[in-house]
């Protein structure tokens, strides 16, 4: 087999995918294994054609003792003798672990890149190279099949990928196989370290690594191939998928402080696969991260966006998604009080009504619109958070207020009152909002409408009724 040309494999990744540009710094993550050591290599002897600065990041994770200790000095000495700036730095990876209960390989992944973002910013970097391989991408995709992805999944590593808030990573080895670099190493008489942990058989990846793979290989020679095949046309879908996403992200999504919210007439218009693709972009936007919402979380999600109003889901990093009127949002704790959904909630004890007229909500993008109409029974009052009344037997003098002890209403078609408490329960209205959402009531005080809730049966237009009253609770993005 004709071995590849590692330089020409990257010069043409870094052409074809536009990763780096004349005049930028390169942070390179350098492990001091074979892939990494052939990365810095190749790059250094690159650097005058591309025009670019390189800088030398290593971390020692604290986990092989003395082992980690001498990786971490040839990494030094390779970037003393190419003429690299270097940052090395030794982490906590098991007290990281303890107290975010993670896996050890997923502590170590998140701090590995806290350090190399960290890094970048601090020497102006304009992307972060990575030494992931061919081989590595092969073994990526299969595991995601065998846990269970999506098409996001199943594309593998991208060749450019953005990170939230920080720079990207690119890799430029993503086309090369391991053999090939260890060809590589060896004409240019690099001598790498080997990490022993790789040969740890009690790692899933060492395992499919070292038993699954040639297994596979030796049943179908070609089986690398067409897997990186089948990952170039998934990224090409899932990009198209992903252009579709930022469109409806235009039309439906609105991003404040400490809140993302969706609309959920759009939300509703959406395919499923786009419903879910949406769901994961909102995610990555409120929590600033590139960590994907799991299977389940996303299903769930789904499910209470579905649901009643009021429903909740947590979600995290402390992150947690409300079910609302016409929008579903992920808010988060904030100085130890949940950020406030935007929803007709009342700020006030008391507010009377304009009727007819508009009424604005105190504190809030929300007013009530109030109008008299001839009664005819109609459909209008199934519209979200408008309802319809007997004005002539409720009375033209309405007001909203809070709910207060012992309050109870005659909810349409019941024969009995039920306490306001229980209709906000059983409404699954959550307990923050429940001093706060709004109660229609009569001049003498009787409740009509437990707003977004339930309506009373008392008032309700009737084939006799010769006049309505009809209250429709509007956001200021509706068009007023």
């Amino acid at each position: 087999m004709i071995p590849m040309d590692v330089l020409a494999a990257i010069r043409h990744n870094v052409t074809q995918h536009r990763m780096l540009q004349a005049g930028n710094t390169v942070v390179v993550a350098v492990s001091g294994g074979p892939d990494s050591t052939c990365l810095l290599h190749a790059l250094t002897c690159l650097r005058s054609e591309l025009s670019i600065d390189l800088h030398v990041a290593h971390l020692n994770h604290g986990l092989r003792g003395d082992e980690a200790a001498a990786d971490a000095l040839y990494v030094a000495n390779l970037a003393s003798e190419w003429g690299i700036p270097r940052t090395i730095e030794t982490a906590d990876i098991q007290a990281y672990r303890r107290t975010r209960h993670l896996s050890l390989e997923e502590a170590a992944r998140q701090v590995r890149y806290k350090f190399l973002q960290r890094v970048a910013a601090t020497c102006g970097a304009a992307a972060i190279a990575v030494g992931h391989t061919a081989d590595d991408q092969v073994e990526t995709i299969i595991m995601h099949l065998l846990r269970g992805a999506g098409l996001t999944g199943l594309r593998g590593m991208l060749p450019v990928q953005s990170w939230p808030g920080g720079v990207p990573l690119i890799r430029p080895l993503l086309d090369v196989r391991r053999r090939d670099i260890e060809d590589y190493c060896t004409a240019n008489g690099l001598q790498p370290h080997r990490d022993c942990s790789n040969d740890d058989e009690r790692i899933w990846r060492n395992r499919l690594r070292r038993r699954v793979l040639p297994l596979l290989e030796q049943i179908s020679p070609a089986m690398p191939t067409t897997i990186l095949r089948t990952a170039r046309i998934l990224a090409e879908e899932d990009a198209y998928l992903n252009d579709q996403t930022k469109s409806i992200w235009t039309k439906a999504v609105t991003v404040g402080d400490d809140v993302v919210r969706v609309d959920l007439s759009i939300w509703q218009a959406l395919p499923l696969v786009l419903q879910r693709r949406l769901l994961r972009a909102v995610w990555q936007q409120a929590a600033q991260t590139y960590d994907d919402l799991s299977w389940a979380h996303v299903e769930h999600a789904r499910a209470v966006i579905a649901g009643p109003t009021g429903s909740t889901l947590s979600l995290p990093h402390g992150w947690r998604l409300y079910r609302g009127y016409t929008s579903f949002s992920l808010t988060r704790r904030v100085d130890g009080e949940e950020a406030q959904p935007d929803l007709p909630l009342l700020s006030v004890d008391t507010l009377e009504l304009v009727v007819p007229g508009i009424t604005m909500l105190p504190q809030s993008r929300w007013y009530v619109e109030t109008v008299i109409l001839p009664g005819t029974p109609s459909t209008a009052s199934r519209l979200p958070l408008t309802e319809d009344f007997d004005v002539d037997t409720t009375g033209e003098r309405l007001c909203l207020r809070r709910r207060r002890t012992g309050d109870r209403m005659l909810p349409l078609g019941m024969t009995g009152s039920k306490k306001v408490h229980d209709i906000m329960i059983d409404e699954h209205l959550p307990r923050p909002w429940r001093d706060r959402v709004p109660l229609l009531v009569t001049a003498d005080d009787r409740i009509l409408w437990v707003v977004g809730a339930r309506r009373s049966d008392w008032g309700k237009v009737q084939p006799g009724t010769r006049r309505i009253v009809r209250l429709a609770f509007r956001h200021q993005t509706d068009g007023r």
